[in-house]
């Protein structure tokens, strides 16, 4: 309506493991600023699958992409606890920065600003997420 020229600082994001058809529970949480992108997988011990993981394009895929990152693939399946992105430079999310020197501060801000987030919706993370389970008494393997 033309009454605002700012938007909020961070944007919050949540993946549950609901939203995942035919794959294994891996919920995730994100920040987001002007120019960064940080996303918290919670469960990042396991290994992400869905209905697209599970067929045969992809697997085909998987054997036959590469790239100097190991396959792109790969990095779709197994993911470390903590990505960062510059959103900005690299918008499709390609290259993980977090391990590199000079983000050390914007990784702790945001960090920060998820996890109060977090508390602020009552979001335990996997706890939340597997109580879910329990509650509506599923059986299937995500809930394991």
């Amino acid at each position: 309506m033309g009454q605002k020229t700012e938007h909020k600082d961070y944007v919050f994001g949540i993946q549950t493991s609901f939203n995942i058809y035919d794959g294994a529970a891996y919920p995730i949480r994100s920040v987001r600023s002007k120019s960064l992108k940080l996303i918290h997988n919670l469960m990042s011990g396991g290994e992400f699958s869905s209905i697209l993981t599970n067929g045969p394009w992809f697997k085909e895929e998987l054997q036959n992409a590469e790239s100097p990152n190991g396959t792109l693939y790969a990095r779709y399946l197994k993911r470390p606890e903590y990505e960062l992105y510059d959103i900005v430079k690299d918008p499709f999310e390609q290259k993980n920065i977090i391990d590199m020197p000079g983000y050390e501060d914007e990784v702790a801000i945001l960090r920060s600003r998820l996890s109060s987030w977090m508390v602020q919706q009552g979001d335990q993370g996997v706890e939340t997420e597997l109580s879910v389970c329990e509650r509506k008494g599923f059986s299937h393997r995500r809930c394991l």
